[in-house]
């Protein structure tokens, strides 16, 4: 009677209802013998009871998980979280340290950790950010010119989770239709600004539409070294003189991966649907004008503007496509030359003149790479002083073009009208005895190749 009295307490403590032990966290030995429970459940249950364990236990019972590495967090509300956390079962008296972490949920940087508490038994989410950080770090890696790449071993090397490849184009195709509206949006507002201020300074065309000055260059994805012109793709923009805003870009390109890849399985296979941004099937080197050719004709319908004036590099090629296109009834375009571009020009013909075995002798050649920047300091200073010189734009054009001639003269030490102009020198005149009466009477001059 001991031993059943024994055996039938310890089999009462189990639910009859689920079969579980009454506490969850423990597991219920059963010492009653096969006589007993066998006449407690019938004969009808003998072989059951013959094949049960000598234990029962929860098999669904959920462990704790042990966690790795690094999660990112946004700290205040985080901390908010865990307070909540603290003090979730006041009449239990649960807190915090009766909480285990049962799961991770992983979305890129975004972790949601389920807690169960061992008091009330409770499960809840602690979620590491409220914000979506897998789109800034998307953001963040292209601003920087990186990819998917980029962003995984960073992450690996912080210990944190990233997001999949998938996610990341997710993210990317989501920012890329943001870009597109807001810059078109830009545009719109620059272009307003434009017309505002070309109607205030009186630019108008003989039919009464607005006019400006704007600033247009082009870039490819791929230097060409002055030689290999053979990009893929290629960008170019049309910049507001006098607000130095965008008014028009375009992208141009000669590839597409997706369909390049179902035209090399051949049979004609059509390629999987897809956004397609092959849009070119010219040569490289027409890139930058047929883009500033479209900015150009559509000028009007998009800002109700006349581009009348062009400032860009020596590259007419693209002049010559805008002035055939006739974008404007009564208006001629004219272009008007960049001086970056020609002071770029200048140290590069400098440049090669030192390196040019026929141009002369080569102490004179090394002497001229030598005063390479000083040359070019030269001109910008000229530039500088008559830009802000109170004289007709007349005559500063005539003193700026006497200024650059001088240049040469004043930078090898001849001076010839550093004294007249008097400006930035007051040395006097040396008509012999400088490096650039040995220059002259070399047997090619190099002063008129320069």
């Amino acid at each position: 009677m001991k031993d059943e009295s024994t055996s039938s307490s310890n089999f009462e403590a189990i639910d009859q209802s689920s079969g579980k032990p009454l506490d969850e966290n423990k597991t219920t030995a059963v010492d009653a013998s096969e006589e007993t429970i066998t006449a407690f459940l019938g004969k009808e249950n003998e072989s059951i009871v013959r094949n049960t364990p000598k234990t029962i236990q929860n098999q669904n019972e959920e462990k704790p998980v042990k966690l790795e590495g690094r999660r990112l967090v946004d700290i205040q509300y985080f901390l908010d979280c865990v307070k909540n956390l603290n003090n979730h079962e006041p009449k239990f008296g649960c807190t915090l340290s009766n909480m285990n972490v049962i799961k991770e949920v992983r979305n890129g940087y975004v972790s949601i950790f389920k807690l169960k508490c061992d008091i009330c038994r409770g499960t809840y989410d602690l979620q590491t950010t409220a914000r979506n950080p897998n789109q800034d770090a998307v953001l963040g890696v292209m601003m920087i010119g990186a990819g998917y790449s980029a962003l995984a071993q960073l992450s690996t090397c912080l210990e944190t989770p990233f997001p999949s490849q998938r996610t990341y184009r997710i993210q990317e195709d989501i920012l890329g239709e943001t870009f597109e509206t807001i810059s078109l949006k830009s545009m719109r507002q620059a272009g307003e600004m434009e017309k505002k201020l070309a109607i205030e300074a009186g630019d108008l065309s003989p039919d009464g539409v607005p006019m400006i000055t704007v600033v247009a260059d082009g870039s490819w994805a791929k230097r060409s070294y002055r030689s290999n012109y053979n990009s893929l793709s290629g960008a170019a923009a049309i910049i507001g003189c006098r607000t130095k805003q965008v008014l028009f870009i375009g992208i141009k390109n000669k590839y597409c991966t997706i369909c390049q890849l179902s035209k090399n399985q051949g049979h004609n296979q059509m390629p999987k649907r897809h956004k397609c941004f092959k849009n070119f099937e010219g040569s490289s080197t027409s890139i930058e004008g047929d883009i500033l050719k479209e900015g150009f004709l559509h000028s009007l319908e998009h800002h109700g503007l006349i581009y009348h004036k062009l400032i860009a590099d020596g590259d007419s090629n693209f002049l010559k496509k805008i002035l055939d296109a006739h974008p404007y009834k009564n208006v001629i375009v004219k272009k008007i030359e960049c001086r970056n571009h020609l002071l770029q020009n200048y140290s590069r013909k400098i440049r090669d003149l030192g390196k040019d075995v026929n141009a002369g002798p080569l102490v004179l050649r090394k002497q001229i790479s030598k005063e390479q920047l000083r040359l070019r300091y030269a001109v910008t200073k000229a530039i500088e002083h008559r830009k802000n010189e109170g004289v007709p734009m007349l005559e500063k054009i005539k003193l700026l073009r006497q200024d650059i001639d001088n240049s040469i003269s004043h930078v090898f030490g001849e001076h010839k009208l550093c004294a007249e102009l008097g400006y930035f020198c007051h040395e006097q005149y040396k008509p012999s005895g400088s490096i650039l009466s040995y220059i002259l009477k070399n047997d090619r001059p190099i002063r008129q190749i320069i």
